[in-house]
């Protein structure tokens, strides 16, 4: 939160753009490399929505099936939601070598999966 109020300041933003786009490129590759070890060291309760928001936001809008952005933990949760099994599905962070989606088999529409693929080769539509 603090670099995301940091990075919208104009003035810090002007700083950056003025420096020479190889050093951007250097400190944008340092500030991931900072990201991600201090999140890998993160608890997974705070890297990630707590169980009782996600069933309580299902049960509001009577869905058993989740769908959301990353939180550095890319899985697939089975759940509980007003006695009926229901299933998250938490997206993988997108980097410079792999994406994330989630794959329904036309064979079989009632089993979604969760698919890490590599961006030089993508999966076809």
């Amino acid at each position: 939160m603090a670099f995301r109020q940091q990075s919208r300041d104009p003035e810090w933003q002007a700083q950056i753009l003025a420096m020479p786009l190889d050093q951007r490129l250097e400190l944008a590759s340092s500030l991931r490399m900072q990201s991600g070890d201090a999140n890998a060291k993160k608890a997974d309760a705070i890297m990630d929505v707590t169980h009782d928001e996600v069933v309580a936001m299902m049960e509001k809008h009577g869905v058993t099936t989740m769908i959301h952005g990353h939180t550095h933990r890319p899985k697939v949760h089975d759940l509980t939601v007003e006695d009926v099994p229901a299933k998250r599905f938490v997206l993988g962070d997108w980097d410079t070598r792999h994406g994330w989606d989630i794959v329904v088999e036309k064979t079989d529409h009632t089993v979604p999966r969760l698919r890490q693929f590599p961006l030089n080769n993508p999966p076809s539509p």
